[in-house]
């Protein structure tokens, strides 16, 4: 029993001993007026109507908390009506329970500040500095589902369950709609609007070629790909954007590794292609733009595999296949060049007779060859919360076609990715890489080469193959080779 205290304290004295929550204003309730209650076991309904219905004020229940509102005065005539029958009426006991839980990513980061939402309902709260929340319901609302959404994560609906506090897991935004990389970091690539072409790692394992350069063959819209210094093995391919933009200077696209710059196309032929997780090829001024004027040629981003918070796993792989030159160019055998001669107007000399007993050269047959290559890779990659690691190992043999030529690579990677506090990180990426080729000129002409590298004159082999006779045998009777005299 209350005895003539303020409504203010009564008010108070039943928060203290239920669950309750007033939520009021000054102005509708004033602590002027002093009343007494006389109650005993009864409903918290019956107590608020008999101390609230005097006051002229009314009560709305929002979950635990009770907002108390005045009642609307009117004035006017009104008609007397008979009072309602409410005998043999049970109002219904409303039931309230709350249910509590925890809202995480996918690497178990708590996420301050998720909204968690009643589905078709305006009751909702936050989650804490501690990634919880609490939201109370009432038994109408049990069997409902939550909305759960927070910034740069896919929105997740669940079902409430109340038998113990829920662990609700959310998927970033990114890890479901394909990104791209361009100059300031990654965008999904629904949003980019400039020009870029991507081109997964996958589809650059499955390829059976010797360098990342190959494998943008017919890859990427706008870029061209050609074999350079004619396609001798290990060298880079030559790449060329949306054509060349000058008659005079290098028209070479900027190459990017994790986002260090290389400083030519040899660097970017050494990388494993294994080890590449997407290339992003940046083709107009907007989207290459924070590479300044190294970037007038287009850019060429190259992002490799990084270790994951996974159990630790092993892939290997050996790969062997053939190599052959499709078709020979179509030249006189010794018999046709024989007889063309003598039809030669002015001719200086005539054919020697003692070259008649020869069976003849067939030149292209002497340089090119049938050669098989052999492709090893070793990799493994795991790691946890704290520290992530990738480690590669490769090697590539392959013998050229042309005799005399051929490259073996030996590559090695390690990325290391760590966690020392939620505010420092630090990562370290090795890459050495070792080529060994043997070239030969790959131009000019009898006299002249267009390799400058030998320093000497050179004959081109596929040059002087295409034009020296099929009547000048390759060695002598005596084993020597023979030797024309151009």
């Amino acid at each position: 029993m209350l005895k003539r205290l303020s409504n203010k304290k009564v008010l108070y004295d039943i928060e203290a001993q239920t669950a309750a929550k007033f939520v009021f204003s000054n102005n509708a309730i004033k602590d002027v007026r002093k009343v007494s209650l006389n109650v005993q076991s009864e409903q918290l309904s019956s107590v608020l109507e008999k101390l609230l219905t005097p006051l002229s004020i009314s009560y709305e229940v929002t979950g635990q908390r009770i907002v108390l509102k005045r009642k609307e005065t009117r004035t006017g005539v009104f008609e007397a009506v008979e009072p309602l029958n409410t005998e043999g009426v049970v109002a219904p006991k409303m039931v309230y329970a709350t249910v509590k839980g925890v809202v995480r990513d996918a690497s178990n980061e708590l996420l301050i500040g998720a909204s968690v939402q009643l589905e078709n309902s305006n009751k909702g709260t936050l989650t804490d500095e501690k990634g919880e929340f609490s939201l109370v319901i009432d038994d109408n609302e049990a069997s409902g589902n939550l909305v759960v959404t927070f910034v740069g994560y896919d929105k997740l609906i669940v079902p409430i369950y109340l038998n113990a506090p829920m662990v609700i897991t959310l998927s970033e935004a990114g890890a479901l709609s394909e990104v791209v990389v361009v100059g300031y970091g990654e965008k999904s690539k629904k949003k980019v609007t400039t020009s870029i072409s991507s081109v997964k790692g996958d589809l650059v394992n499955e390829l059976p070629v010797g360098t990342a350069g190959d494998a943008l063959a017919a890859a990427a819209a706008g870029v061209q790909v050609s074999s350079g210094f004619g396609g001798m093995p290990g060298e880079s391919p030559t790449i060329r954007i949306r054509g060349i933009g000058s008659l005079g200077a290098d028209n070479a696209p900027l190459y990017v590794v994790d986002g260090y710059p290389l400083q030519s196309e040899a660097n970017f032929a050494s990388i494993n292609p294994a080890d590449i997780e997407s290339i992003e090829v940046l083709k107009d001024a907007a989207s290459a733009a924070i590479y300044g004027s190294r970037a007038a040629n287009g850019v060429i981003i190259v992002t490799t595999k990084r270790g994951k918070d996974t159990k630790t796993r092993f892939n290997a792989s050996f790969i062997t296949g053939s190599q052959a030159i499709t078709k020979k160019v179509d030249v006189l055998n010794r018999e046709e060049f024989n007889e063309y001669i003598p039809l030669l107007r002015g001719i200086k000399y005539k054919v020697l007779d003692s070259l008649q007993r020869y069976e003849g050269t067939d030149w292209q047959d002497q340089i090119f060859r049938n050669t098989s290559y052999q492709e090893a890779k070793l990799s493994a990659a795991g790691g946890s919360e704290k520290a992530k690691f990738v480690f590669s190992a490769g090697y590539l043999n392959q013998p050229g076609v042309l005799l005399g030529t051929g490259a073996k690579r030996y590559t090695l990677r390690i990325n290391f990715d760590g966690e020392l506090t939620p505010q420092l990180k630090t990562g370290v990426s090795l890459a050495p890489s070792y080529v060994e080729q043997d070239r030969r000129p790959n131009g000019g002409n009898f006299n002249t080469s267009s390799d400058g590298e030998y320093g000497v004159v050179v004959p081109s082999p596929i040059y002087t193959a295409l034009l020296i006779s099929p009547a000048i045998p390759l060695q002598l009777p005596d084993g020597r080779f023979a030797q024309p005299n151009f």
